[in-house]
């Protein structure tokens, strides 16, 4: 600071110009904003005042003979203090004023951080972490049983504890908290899970999953559980419970989390070695099943084997209702088959062996008994698979008709002859060495044109050389009347004139 008067440089805090003796007047530093913020609601003062209002309030003239409101208010406020001028004010007094206001600050700032430092949880947390950081952890230790001291029901002072005495390498002493608060009931959810996060973050470093597993399936809370299932190895649920059943089960087996199944049904001990994986539901037919489960979780921890007994009594339905009796027919019937529960299915050959839902036809509706000699079997089979009695019937059908099949034969070869299809009746070609000769295949029924014997063509030519040529006929049993026989791929069976 100059000297206003003589120019020259004032030590800071001085009072008086050691050159000139001139004091020094002291005027309050005020920041811009804030001088522009009085300047502008000194103006708005000056403004709301009337002209009249101005004059009664003035001083000293202005423009119009008069000070304005807002320059007599600058005035005072700015003004040269009273103490100031007293002359027997020195410098000294000023310092020890300064200096009490100082001393009265610093008290106020003392008496905040002592209180700050003493009283508050959140302090006491924020240090320790910051000893934690540089290995203090004794002192760390301190400052959080100071917390405990202040607010013993924070939880976050007893998890700083025990992550502290943990990372301490004390893992019975952090074990130990962590514990009292898992056993706790009336913990919240979302504090018991930090707790666990802890003890599953010891116990993981030890490689110890069975000790998790067990704790997790001590744990009372199902969102604590559900969070960390994945460490679980509960033993598995079955879907039906022990008893005895009437008809064919389903059986599922159930866990909690992610892993492997093995069952047996032998009331056996289940494992890897010996068991059966789990991959679908399990059916139980007619029987005794003794089943056990074990179930084996990602971390290799196995559970307790779980076990259920199961009796199976399946009653085998009744057998089919089959008709007509077995016996010779000389005219075409229809055979069929009824259950006397409409849920059974029946099945049935044609060849005399045991049907069964793999090897037998599908009965749907009655059907026409074949020409000949038939063995028919029938079989009914409940909704369970449980398959009746077996049903047999043979049938000797022989169509009464004006002639046999071997006279239909020889009426065959009278009508090639007299198409000139063969060179005689005794079947020889027109234009070869060999000779046509007619085999009775069947009797069928062809659709709207009732019965036929049906006959397959072979030529034997001059070595004696027999095969069949492709030609299959029809001859009417009643007229003599002799076709093509055709059947398509889809066994639609049809006549053609020769």
């Amino acid at each position: 600071m100059k000297c206003p008067k003589c120019g020259y440089e004032i030590p800071e805090g001085h009072l008086l110009c050691e050159k000139c003796g001139s004091e020094i007047k002291i005027v309050p530093d005020f920041e811009i904003d804030v001088e522009n913020s009085i300047s502008e609601t000194l103006s708005t003062i000056a403004d709301d005042v009337s002209p009249q209002e101005k004059l009664k309030g003035s001083t000293e003239p202005n423009d119009m003979g008069v000070l304005s409101l807002e320059e007599q208010i600058e005035e005072e406020f700015f003004k040269e203090p009273a103490f100031l001028k007293d002359k027997k004010f020195t410098k000294r007094g000023l310092a020890f004023i300064m200096l009490g206001g100082a001393a009265f600050f610093a008290l106020v700032v003392f008496t905040v951080l002592f209180i700050y430092m003493n009283y508050s949880v959140d302090y006491q947390i924020r240090k320790a972490d910051s000893l934690v950081a540089s290995g203090q952890y004794d002192k760390a230790v301190s400052h959080i049983d100071k917390g405990i001291g202040l607010n013993a029901k924070n939880p976050d002072l007893y998890i700083s504890k025990a992550n502290i005495l943990f990372a301490k390498g004390d893992v019975e002493g952090s074990l130990d908290i962590i514990e009292d608060y898992i056993n706790n009931k009336n913990v919240d959810s979302e504090i018991l899970s930090k707790f666990y996060g802890l003890y599953i973050e010891i116990y993981e470093k030890e490689q110890d999953y069975e000790q998790i597993s067990k704790k997790l399936q001590e744990c009372h809370d199902d969102n604590i559980r559900l969070q960390y299932s994945k460490y679980m190895a509960s033993a598995p649920e079955f879907s039906i419970p022990t008893g005895s059943y009437t008809g064919g089960t389903i059986l599922e087996i159930n866990t909690v989390s992610e892993g492997t199944v093995y069952y047996t049904t032998d009331g056996s001990v289940p494992s890897k070695e010996h068991g059966i994986v789990y991959n679908a539901p399990i059916v139980l037919e007619k029987g005794e099943y003794d089943v056990k489960a074990v179930f084996v979780n990602g971390y290799g921890v196995i559970s307790d084997i779980a076990g259920s007994y199961y009796l199976i009594d399946l009653t085998a339905p009744s057998e089919p209702i089959v008709n007509p009796e077995s016996g010779a027919y000389t005219s075409p019937f229809t055979v069929s088959a009824f259950s006397g529960n409409v849920t059974d299915r029946i099945y049935y050959t044609l060849d005399g062996t045991d049907p069964d839902e793999e090897t037998g036809i599908l009965y749907t509706e009655p059907f026409k008994a074949p020409i000949g000699q038939t063995n028919m079997c029938f079989v009914s089979v409940s909704e369970d698979g449980i398959a009746s009695e077996i049903v047999r019937r043979s049938y000797d059908f022989e169509l009464k008709a004006n002639m046999t099949a071997n006279e239909a034969h020889i009426y065959l070869l009278n009508d090639l002859y007299v198409k000139g299809k063969i060179a005689d009746r005794a079947g020889r070609a027109t234009d070869s060495n060999g000779t046509y000769s007619y085999v009775y295949d069947s009797m069928v029924e062809i659709s709207g044109n009732g019965y036929y014997y049906i006959l397959v063509e072979y030529f034997t030519d001059e070595n004696n050389h027999k095969a069949m040529t492709g030609f299959v006929y029809a001859v009417d049993p009643y007229t003599g009347e002799a076709y093509y026989f055709l059947r398509d791929e889809n066994g639609n069976m049809s006549l053609l004139p020769i």
